[in-house]
């Protein structure tokens, strides 16, 4: 991995987890075209997140770079 890659994540419950409503947004995703101004990587992960059943995420709007985005999401242990 290069400089810029992610080595942690952060970890949490969700209380009705709907994993196959996730694999169909991904799916979604994987045929959905790139476009800096309404489905960048932050948007497709969001989405994916939020189809799964994680709650409170913040809208990715206006923030261009993952790590902002991430920051606003990061709440619990960081994990290797």
């Amino acid at each position: 991995m290069g400089a810029g890659y992610r080595t942690a994540c952060t970890c949490g419950s969700v209380t009705d987890p709907d994993p196959a409503k996730a694999v169909e947004r991904v799916a979604a995703v994987e045929r959905s075209r790139y476009s800096v101004l309404s489905s960048t990587c932050v948007d497709d992960v969001r989405s994916i997140l939020c189809a799964y059943g994680t709650p409170g995420l913040p809208g990715p709007w206006g923030r261009w770079f993952t790590t902002v985005w991430y920051s606003k999401i990061c709440r619990g242990p960081r994990r290797l």
